[in-house]
């Protein structure tokens, strides 16, 4: 067996002295002749592995040591014969199988159209953007990338859960990983994904929700109590479950997954353990939501594990809904890198909005037909930034009633606005209320909850005569909620068409008459100086430079308005033009802004890359050093997702103005240069 052990060490010094090699050759001459296959190893070990198999055979060792490894599968003073035991122990553990659906691809469109009705229970049709999505699902000659660009409320989410279903069933994947910005939106996506996995065909088998306070959520806990399986206990049931072996790091090997990008993003990240996030992904459908909000930091990240998903033929589907074209461009190209050399290059066209690009075969790209959805004549009114001024026009404007949007740049200026209306006496008690990252965890999970009852669409809830939220960017992501009038701080342009997506975003009768035509004021700066003076806070968080094109773009539209959806595409280009033209007057201050911001985007890039995963394909033939400069990865997840999020190192930015990134960031905050996103 010599031949054997000098093709497993190959003479490496790392693999011990001559004991350690004396016990591997015994562990391998044991189970070479057991399976037959003493007389092959040496050919074996000839054969070179790919980056990616390496990696996936190295996690499935991880997964299956974890296994052999526990008492309670394997107690360690039991006299036992392996072979026997091994079927024992593996029924015990009751892993459920992995997810196979059948009967969502079609080419019929009655059945399509029945496919959606019985997946969300809905008797409307679908629309527009649904029926392209799952046409080009089922089109798809192989997994791919699909980024779907629609304005809000245009039912993304359910168009991304159909063609999930269908790329599942059709190339054979095991789970669905959907991802997003934070914690509240995870938590408010995990109630609407887990009522599609209820519908699905096929056994759904294990879910979970993937964020540091999981257990807070009620939806959560209720499938728990419900479905929960431990070790030993009966498994065999059509419905979906919460299985106990899928806890920490095992998380996200279950069959669907709920949770924040960081879950995601640690797949580019050098820590220990990293195999199993690529294990996790490698055989499910990768929905991102709300890509447009990965910032310079995260989007190094971001596009680093694109390269491994296209690197592992991961169907995966990215949603936007102000996405900047370069940014389409390099999310596009950062998947195609990760196919084989001679990959088809990105086409750059633009194919319009709202639409769907896809890599490879850029034909099935396409831009939909519009719902009929859209909220015309939004009128902009720029307003002075004092707390005591919006108070009273905020009374004003809800004398007859209805429900106001108050979006905060930082976590101080909500609260601050927060104390000043809560001592006017024309609002009454319960009237204000107040959503920020900093509550106690339980708080902060009970006032989300009741924002989606108050506020959400029709007939979910009981809507108030008269009600004002303020809050910080949670409010801007992924919750369907709707109010009568929106007050933002002045934010980057596409992060205000992301707040304005909260006005008027339901239909509904009898709104009051004050109140009944949309209306953005937006705050945060004194508009009379030339240029305007930008709150101190609001810099922190997004930047002089971007606040400023932001101005000049928006006060441009003061007397026209503006339409949405029409107008989305048109905006967030202008606002990242390279050649951006500003108002007279600005220049001076404009140009040192965007110099400032060019070093802040430079530092940020280089600080990600300090602990980058490697791209799959390189000239290296194994792992090894790959995670060489590595950081923990601890159980709670402190060290890798602060880290994804640039929260751990010196000078890394702030969230919501004060705050650092991490697992309690409000949200992520775009930082690309308009020459990085067009």
């Amino acid at each position: 067996m010599g031949q054997i052990q000098a093709a497993i060490n190959g003479g490496r010094s790392l693999w011990g002295g001559p004991e350690w090699g004396d016990a591997r050759s015994e562990l391998i001459t044991l189970v070479t002749v057991r399976t037959g296959a003493a007389d092959r190893v040496a050919d074996w070990a000839t054969v070179r592995l790919s980056t990616m198999q390496q990696v996936l055979l190295t996690a499935a060792v991880i997964v299956t040591d974890w296994i052999a490894s526990n008492q309670d599968l394997f107690p360690l003073d039991s006299q036992r014969v392996s072979s026997v035991e091994a079927v024992k122990a593996w029924t015990l553990l009751g892993l459920p199988e992995a997810w196979s659906p059948a009967g969502a691809a079609t080419d019929s469109e009655p059945t399509r159209q029945e496919l959606f009705r019985s997946r969300f229970a809905r008797e409307d049709p679908m629309r527009p953007l649904q029926q392209e999505c799952l046409r080009i699902a089922c089109e798809l000659p192989e997994p791919g990338l699909m980024i779907i660009e629609a304005p809000m409320g245009e039912g993304k989410t359910e168009a991304a859960l159909l063609a999930a279903e269908v790329l599942a069933e059709r190339f054979g994947a095991g789970g669905v990983f959907v991802a997003l910005p934070t914690m509240a939106t995870s938590d408010a996506m995990f109630a609407r994904v887990r009522q599609w996995v209820d519908s699905v065909s096929g056994t759904p088998g294990s879910m979970i929700l993937a964020h540091g306070k999981a257990a807070l959520n009620e939806d959560y806990a209720q499938l728990k109590r419900q479905s929960f399986v431990d070790i030993g206990s009966d498994c065999e049931d059509s419905t979906v479950l919460a299985h106990g072996w899928f806890v920490g790091k095992k998380g996200p090997l279950a069959n669907f997954v709920v949770g924040t990008i960081d879950q995601v993003l640690r797949g580019a990240l050098k820590t220990r353990h990293v195999m199993l996030r690529h294990l996790g992904l490698a055989n499910k459908v990768v929905v991102i939501d709300e890509v447009h909000a990965a910032d310079s930091y995260m989007s190094t990240y971001l596009c680093r594990v694109l390269e491994w998903l296209g690197a592992y033929r991961v169907p995966v589907l990215l949603l936007s809904a102000t996405l900047p074209p370069s940014q389409r461009v390099a999310l596009l190209e950062a998947y195609r890198s990760g196919r084989a050399e001679g990959a088809e290059s990105v086409d750059a066209a633009a194919v319009g909005y709202p639409a769907i690009s896809v890599w490879p075969h850029p034909e099935l790209s396409c831009r939909v037909p519009a719902s009929g959805r859209s909220i015309d004549g939004i009128a902009l009114d720029f307003i002075d930034d004092d707390a005591e001024l919006l108070t009273n026009r905020l009374a004003e404007a809800l004398a007859e009633g209805g429900t106001a949007g108050v979006v905060c740049n930082t976590v101080a200026r909500a609260q601050h606005l927060f104390e000043v209306m809560t001592t006017d006496q024309r609002f009454g008690t319960g009237e204000v209320l107040l959503l920020h990252s900093r509550f106690v965890s339980v708080d902060r999970a009970r006032y989300e909850n009741r924002l989606r009852r108050l506020l959400g669409p029709p007939g979910t809830g009981d809507r108030p005569a008269r009600l004002v939220v303020i809050g910080t960017q949670v409010i801007e992501q992924s919750l369907d909620i709707d109010v009568d009038l929106l007050v933002t701080d002045l934010a980057p342009v596409d992060l205000i068409l992301q707040r304005i997506g909260r006005l008027h975003r339901h239909l509904r009768s009898g709104r009051p008459t004050r109140v009944s035509r949309p209306r953005c004021w937006i705050r945060g700066a004194q508009w009379g100086s030339i240029p305007p003076k930008l709150d101190k806070g609001c810099e922190k968080v997004y930047g002089r430079a971007r606040l400023l094109r932001a101005a000049a773009v928006l006060t441009g539209r003061r007397s026209s308005g503006v339409d949405v959806p029409a107008d989305i595409p048109g905006l967030v280009a202008h606002a990242y033009a390279e050649g951006f033209t500003v108002p007279e007057g600005w220049a001076e201050t404009f140009a040192d802004a965007e110099s400032a911001w060019e070093i802040h985007v430079a530092d940020q890039r280089k600080r990600a890359g300090d602990y980058l995963l490697g791209p799959p394909h390189t000239e290296n033939s194994t792992i090894r050093d790959w995670l060489v400069a590595g950081v923990r990865d601890d159980a709670d997840g402190v060290g890798g997702q602060a880290l994804v999020r640039g929260a751990s190192t010196p000078g890394a930015p702030r969230a919501s103005g004060d705050e650092p990134w991490g697992f309690e960031a409000e949200i992520w905050y775009p930082v690309c240069s308009p020459r990085e996103r067009g």
